[in-house]
Order: C-alpha cells, then structure tokens, then sequence
C-alpha cells in the first residue's frame, strides 16, 4: 500500500509536468487528497486519482458525468505508457501507421495488462482514438 508521500514522489520523479499530446497535466505542488486517494493530475475531462489502498489510477470526472474509468496499475505503468505514447508518435512520422499503432499496443498490453482488459478502460479508448486516426 502506497503512502501519500509515496504517490506525490512517484508524480514528481516519473510523470511529466504535461504531456500535451494526451492533453495531461500532472501536479507538482499542489495535490487534492483525501483518505481514500490523491489527485495526481488531469486530462482536461477528468482527475487522475492514485488510490491509497492499492496505488491503481483512475480517470475520475469530477462532475460525474463521465464514467470512472481504470488507467493503469500505478505510477510506474502510467509513465511507461506515457513514454510508449511518445515513442509511437515520434515513429508515426516515419513508419506505416497500421503496424506502428499495433506496436504501440503491443507495447501497452506488455507494460500493463489490465489497462487493456476492458474496453472502457482509459488506454482502450486512447487506442481507438489512435485507431480512428484522430491522435
């Protein structure tokens, strides 16, 4: 079980300040917390929550209009997935896109399982986003 002062380690020696492509925004400084998770940043439609009792993030629409949706299995995998992401764009530009969208998925399942093992998930949709062409 992560401490607090575990999880606002974990962001701010492993996530970006942002990752613009993904329109990510991850705390620094300032973190909303409560006894059941810690806010660790944002994609503009939801917080991303880091949960006490087993580290776990999850993409949380504060106006609850959104479903709760599993991102990854914790800070580590968020930020291997992320640096997967930037690879994919930057082979994008050279390579045929079909294969490389498929090795990005490749990559993610290999980095975490979970983020994949359900469509709703975070990473799922960022995949059909990729596969439709609009990221």
């Amino acid at each position: 079980m992560p401490s607090k002062s575990d999880i606002r380690a974990a962001v701010q020696y492993q996530l970006p300040p942002q990752f613009q492509p993904l329109h990510l925004t991850f705390c620094r400084n300032e973190v909303d917390e409560s006894e059941l998770y810690t806010v660790i940043g944002n994609d503009y439609a939801s917080k991303f929550r880091a949960l006490h009792v087993d580290g776990t993030v999850h993409s949380v629409d504060p106006a609850g209009k959104l479903p709760s949706r599993f991102v990854n299995m914790g800070i580590a995998q968020l930020s291997a997935s992320i640096n997967a992401f930037q690879q994919y764009l930057d082979e994008a530009e050279r390579a045929h896109f079909p294969l490389i969208a498929r090795h990005l998925r490749d990559r993610l399942v290999a980095i975490d399982p979970k983020a994949l093992s359900h469509g709703e998930n975070w990473w799922a949709l960022v995949l059909e986003q990729v596969d439709d062409g609009l990221l």
